[in-house]
């Protein structure tokens, strides 16, 4: 028997929302732990081929994550490292039609600038995330 988009759906986004168990799923959903399982790796692969690509950039093999790994461990002693993540405020003068969308907890106007870099120093993605919402409306 098929499982309807909808209720994939909901099982994707509560195994991502609340870290649910795969048992609490099947008793919550009524499907079976196998059907659980081919839902949230399927939905997780079209998760990461649709949206991912052009955002972060993981390593492409496994030599190459071998690789950044090792670079941090012989760089800082730290084991298990495949990136460096940081991210600051860059203040701004308030945009005149944007109201407080700017404003930011440190009590001025700013944008966050968001970087992630290898064990090179290499940037393998930057953001920087404005004031507007960058999440679609339900």
């Amino acid at each position: 028997m098929s499982i309807l988009g909808k209720k994939r759906l909901a099982i994707l986004i509560s195994w991502l929302a609340h870290g649910a168990k795969y048992h609490e799923l099947t008793a919550l959903y009524d499907v079976s732990a196998p059907s659980v399982s081919n839902i949230i790796h399927s939905g997780i692969g079209y998760l990461v081929q649709h949206f991912v690509p052009g955002q972060i950039q993981l390593p492409s093999s496994p030599g190459e994550l071998q690789a950044t790994m090792h670079g941090f461990e012989t760089l800082c002693k730290l084991p298990f490292v495949c990136g460096a993540l940081d991210g600051t405020f860059m203040g701004l003068v308030k945009p005149a039609d944007q109201g407080n969308a700017y404003y930011c907890y440190k009590k001025y106007y700013a944008i966050t600038i968001l970087a992630l870099v290898d064990s090179t120093g290499r940037f393998i993605y930057v953001d920087v995330v404005t004031g507007r919402s960058r999440y679609l409306p339900y």
